[in-house]
């Protein structure tokens, strides 16, 4: 059992200013998306500590995952895979398909992604700025098939 605690999944807006205000500043942090208040929200504490969260927009039959964020000192603890398993089941309920886009050279998100049965599907080249020159957007997508067994990673 996690030593975190998770929250509901509800849309930005219907969550506390504090809460919105916290999750901002941990986005700010991370260099990542901040949420707006239609945007859909997970977050996970420690002892009432934010240390991270999963944000998407639901367009149904599709989603876009915008984000996802955990505090620097919390990371390797899995806390994104947990954020994104709780996820990926709400996904599985509503959904065809999530899309995401990332960095080129975020290894550790594109593993990640990948144990979930994210499949890369297209290349932005030159579009994020580096630190020398520009580096590719990797455009990646998980479909869900009504006959899909209920595995949901790979890990």
């Amino acid at each position: 059992m996690s030593m975190y605690q998770y929250s509901e999944i509800r849309q930005v807006l219907s969550f506390s200013k504090e809460i919105a205000c916290k999750i901002k500043n941990l986005a700010i942090e991370c260099e990542v998306y901040q949420p707006s208040n239609d945007d859909f929200l997970l977050y996970a504490t420690d002892a009432n500590y934010l240390v991270g969260f999963i944000i998407w927009r639901e367009i149904l039959p599709e989603i876009e995952l915008l984000s996802i964020a955990v505090k620097a000192e919390y990371r390797g603890q899995k806390i994104g895979q947990e954020l994104l398993k709780i996820a990926d089941r709400h996904w599985k309920k509503n959904a065809d398909k999530v899309f995401l886009e990332l960095r080129e050279s975020n290894l550790i998100a594109r593993n990640l992604y990948t144990k979930f049965d994210f499949q890369e599907i297209a290349r932005r080249k030159n579009y994020y700025p580096a630190k020398q020159g520009k580096e590719a957007a990797i455009i990646m997508c998980r479909e869900y098939h009504k006959h899909e067994e209920k595995r949901i990673y790979k890990g």
